[in-house]
């Protein structure tokens, strides 16, 4: 899924703040920006997860400094990935940011899951066993593990 979201001209912006009163889900916030307690400039900063793309910053900034660009929106997932696998893309406490509409398979890409090794696994979102077709939502929880079976 696109969406738009602001993108700053930060060399010719003077710092107005019309953009985040502008804003009606307040979306930016003027940022203080120096060293030892002396304040150089103050810039607009968008806030993650706010922006509902509606280009009402850009329409009112007086300098022309704010464009609208389409982005891909993300999603956050945690992954409780299978021995062996990748973890390079996974932050300290597993999880990871997926473009919206990604499925299990596309977190076995991520976590470069050997595909003789996915095969074997069984998998479940937010602890109901699914197929690897499942598209994920934000903030699911995927886990893989191997089927055991012993006496």
């Amino acid at each position: 899924m696109i969406k738009q979201q602001p993108v700053f001209d930060y060399l010719n912006c003077v710092s107005c703040g019309i953009c985040a009163q502008a804003c009606p889900v307040s979306a930016l916030e003027m940022k203080k920006e120096g060293k030892s307690g002396k304040y150089r400039n103050i810039f607009p900063e968008l806030l993650p997860g706010v922006c509902i793309g509606c280009g009402q910053c850009a329409a009112s900034c007086p300098m022309e400094v704010i464009r609208m660009e389409e982005v891909e929106r993300l999603m956050r997932v945690k992954i409780l990935p299978p021995h062996g696998s990748d973890r390079r893309a996974l932050d300290e406490r597993s999880w990871a940011e997926l473009p919206e509409g990604s499925t299990v398979r596309d977190v076995l890409k991520l976590i470069r899951c050997n595909p003789a090794k996915a095969r074997l696994l069984l998998v479940s979102v937010n602890g109901e066993r699914c197929p690897l077709s499942r598209e994920l939502r934000d903030g699911d929880v995927v886990g893989f593990f191997f089927p055991v079976s012993g006496g």
